[in-house]
């Protein structure tokens, strides 16, 4: 599980992720400083994404991120006329990649239409002036992999990715009932346009709920493999990608998830 919240806005996104790193059946994270959010910076175009779930197996010899970044690299000249155009570009190759490797992990749980879940992925910034933001997935059924687009939206959306005992706890019942209502930031109050900072109150909040002790407590299973360095960044049409909070590396023997 990782914990992943991005806030799309009038003025651009932003993404925070926690930075704990499991490889599938191992209990204890290999680093608490991975780097789950990366950023595309071709001509037209500037894009942060983060991808989460089964993303490398234990002696597995395929890593869904190495692939995602060579399809990324393939593209970099190439011109889309709509930002979910290029997500499929990049995801469809990658979905072949993982069904020749056989790659069909089940430890993700089911998706919606009861296909396997092996990874999530978050792309979210700026064609030009067209501030987007993309939900996404790969399944697989059949031993087939499948890349799935879930939502596109070029309006104010946020998405909060992540154990949903949490999310729901926070926002789902009056927030001075909620044990974590010192994490919760009501982001609907900013009438579709937070600041940075709202956006990252709101963002990191998430996120720091599910590491909480409280979040710990009320979702054991979900929230034992979230923890360790949040980091954040923004895309906006002018100034492009920056980081708000950058990863820190180099601080176990893995630093990139």
């Amino acid at each position: 599980m990782t914990a992943i919240a991005a806030v799309k806005a009038p003025w651009g996104v932003l993404l925070a992720a926690d930075g704990r790193m499991n490889l599938d059946g191992d209990k204890e994270p290999i680093t608490d400083y991975a780097q789950k959010i990366f950023s595309i910076i071709d001509p037209g175009r500037t894009v942060a994404y983060a991808l989460a779930g089964s993303i490398r197996a234990k002696g597995s010899g395929l890593d869904i991120r190495e692939e995602f970044h060579r399809q990324i690299s393939t593209l970099s000249d190439r011109v889309f006329g709509a930002p979910y155009e290029y997500a499929s570009a990049i995801g469809q190759p990658v979905a072949s990649v993982i069904t020749s490797a056989r790659y069909l992990p089940k430890s993700s749980g089911k998706a919606e239409g009861g296909k396997w879940k092996i990874a999530d992925v978050i792309l979210a910034g700026c064609f030009g002036p067209l501030v987007f933001l993309i939900e996404s997935e790969f399944v697989h059924s059949h031993n087939v992999a499948e890349f799935r687009i879930l939502g596109y939206y070029e309006k104010s959306y946020s998405v909060l990715y992540g154990p949903q005992a949490i999310s729901r706890n926070m926002y789902c019942s009056p927030p001075v009932d909620s044990p974590l209502s010192k994490y919760i930031f009501d982001i609907n109050s900013t009438g579709g346009n937070p600041s940075v900072s709202e956006a990252q109150r709101y963002a990191v909040g998430y996120i720091e709920a599910c590491c909480s002790p409280m979040g710990r407590k009320l979702d054991p299973e979900g929230c034992r493999s979230i923890g360790g360095h949040i980091h954040v960044a923004t895309v906006k049409p002018r100034s492009g990608f920056q980081w708000v909070i950058p990863p820190l590396h180099g601080q176990k023997t893995e630093d990139s998830l």
